[in-house]
């Protein structure tokens, strides 16, 4: 009969952070999908993102919540120009492209999230028990 290995409490407590924090860089994927047919939602992932990326690290939806923050800013600058820009012709292609920046990031992100991988381009903080390693 083999033993059960067991799980310390801090490693249980590391799985559950883990878990959490997947669970919210899923729930702020789909508000941003859903941001492209109500805005209001995409406003409501970026809050969500800004008050809880600190509870992210050491995990890795951590890079996921810097890669959604980095693309609503990307979206909101290149909204910004659609603004800007409106009475010229560039408009509409601006308007596409912002379109499509968004899915686009969102299903990048989505996919490696499935997959409980980091965005490969978003370079993480190290956790403190890397950088005392290194030093």
């Amino acid at each position: 009969m083999t033993p059960t290995p067991t799980i310390s409490a801090q490693d249980r407590t590391q799985q559950d952070r883990t878990q959490r924090a997947h669970q919210l860089a899923v729930l702020v994927y789909l508000l941003y999908l859903l941001g492209v047919l109500f805005g209001i939602t995409a406003l409501i992932g970026v809050i969500i993102n800004h008050t809880k990326v600190a509870k992210t690290r050491d995990t890795h939806a951590y890079s996921h919540f810097i890669w959604q923050m980095a693309s609503f800013w990307i979206l909101f600058i290149g909204a910004a120009l659609v603004v800007i820009l409106w009475p010229a012709s560039v408009t509409k292609l601006l308007i596409y492209a912002c379109l499509a920046w968004w899915i686009t990031s969102a299903i990048i992100g989505v996919w490696f999230l499935r997959r409980q991988r980091p965005i490969p381009f978003i370079k993480a903080a190290p956790d403190n028990a890397t950088l005392k390693q290194t030093r």
